[in-house]
């Protein structure tokens, strides 16, 4: 269950920085978000809702690059990317077992395609968000699945395309309502730090301790994660 959600966030968040935003008059264009994971909506049992409610989700992003931690104690996911190379690498790290996968233009293309066509509604309801006033707005996509939000123009990434970011939508989103297989997941900002970040936090190299693999279980979907899952367990074994 930790490593299909986290996988399942991982891709979410894999292909970000391909789109630009406007930088219009953003107070923030460069910093760092830390949200909370709400699963009260969510069938699970006690120990899972535990584990996930205590889990660490960061979002970071400086000029063309961001990058996204998801932490869990014993599993986390680092993903960086370069929105102007459209390249970038994602880190994976369970009980020791520590991968990484590098992302290629080819794979952006691909997961941009992927996305499809999608339309937005606004709507009149406000909300203050970790100081930010913020506004809803609710992506529907082609394939029927809708993202609900609400977004801050206060806030305004140089480059950041992540699946909960739109082209459409002229502010980074604070508070996020995600439908992931039934898994109705919300993702809320508790802080805000503008601090400015230095060049290397967004290094693309692998770090030491870390094994180079193949992206393509993180590329196809849940029925691959799903796979690459059990073939984990398998091993383990």
């Amino acid at each position: 269950m930790k490593k299909t959600l986290l996988t399942i966030i991982a891709a979410t968040m894999l292909f970000s920085a391909c789109d630009s935003l406007k930088p219009g008059g953003g107070k923030i264009t460069e910093g760092k978000i830390s949200y909370k994971i709400d699963l009260s909506q969510t069938e699970m049992n006690f120990i899972q809702k535990q584990l996930m409610e205590a889990a660490k989700l960061t979002i970071a992003f400086k000029d063309a690059y961001v990058k996204t931690d998801f932490d869990l104690g014993m599993v986390a996911t680092t993903v960086i990317a370069d929105g102007d190379s459209k390249t970038g690498l994602m880190l994976f790290s369970m009980m020791g077992n520590k991968t990484a996968a590098k992302m290629t233009a080819e794979d952006f293309s691909k997961k941009q395609k992927e996305k499809g066509n999608y339309t937005i509604d606004y709507a009149d309801e406000t909300k203050e968000i970790a100081g930010y006033r913020c506004k809803k707005a609710t992506v529907k996509l082609e394939n029927g699945a809708t993202l609900s939000m609400f977004y801050t123009e206060d806030i305004q990434p140089a480059k950041i395309n992540t699946e909960f970011t739109y082209e459409g939508i002229k502010g980074f989103p604070l508070e996020m309502q995600i439908n992931m297989n039934g898994m109705v997941v919300n993702l809320v900002a508790g802080s805000v730090d503008g601090t400015p970040l230095p060049e290397n936090y967004f290094s693309m190299e692998i770090p030491e301790g870390y094994t180079e693999t193949d992206l393509a279980p993180f590329m196809g979907g849940s029925e691959n994660m799903k796979n690459s899952e059990n073939e984990s367990t398998s091993a383990q074994e």
